[in-house]
């Protein structure tokens, strides 16, 4: 499930120097996107991060920060050096109940109900489920039906879309409901082997 993540980088843009911006706005974690650059939201040469943060972030509650670069960079690096793990048939038969769970939701299901709903049927906590959602979304998966996508094409961080300021959410999770469904060409994109 961690290729979820992929998306946001899988059309990233080659270039070499962060384009300096002014900050464009805030996210919901208090990220502040472009303070760096304008394309990626990384940071200045001059500025730099404790990844412990991140790495916190990626153990404690499956990453926070899936629509940031320099996250997805970290995240990768470390899947790499720990190695990528085999899907099991019961994750693959747990990732098809999931599914199948978002495609069959209420219409009007959001985000913080259909993590309620799949709780049966995946052995985590509550912060885990709604990472699992976020990357699912990001992943065009639970797609919000006309909202920005990153499956095939970049999305600079300033053009990802914020709702409201009362939601934990962020986007695309937060604009997906029920009556969206499963995105099935994205499902057989990014788990090939899932079978039906």
């Amino acid at each position: 499930m961690r290729t979820g993540k992929l998306p946001v980088i899988a059309h990233f843009p080659d270039h070499l120097r962060p384009e300096k911006d002014k900050i464009v706005k805030v996210l919901k974690d208090g990220t502040r996107i472009g303070r760096g650059c304008s394309i990626c939201g990384g940071l200045g040469l001059e500025e730099t991060f404790d990844l412990n943060v991140l790495n916190f972030e990626r153990i404690k509650f499956g990453g926070v920060r899936h629509q940031h670069a320099l996250y997805n960079m970290f995240d990768l690096e470390r899947l790499l050096a720990e190695g990528i793990p085999v899907p099991t048939q019961a994750d693959k038969d747990c990732l098809k109940q999931i599914l199948s769970a978002a495609d069959n939701s209420p219409e009007k299901t959001i985000p913080s109900k259909f993590v309620k709903e799949i709780s049966p049927l995946l052995k985590s906590n509550v912060a885990e489920r709604e990472v699992l959602v976020q990357i699912l979304a990001l992943a065009d998966v639970l797609k919000p039906e006309s909202r920005k996508s990153c499956f095939d094409a970049y999305v600079r961080p300033s053009d990802w879309e914020v709702g409201s300021p009362h939601s934990d959410w962020n986007a695309p999770a937060e604009f997906w409901r029920g009556k969206d469904g499963v995105n099935w060409k994205a499902v057989e994109y990014w788990f090939p082997d899932l079978g039906s």
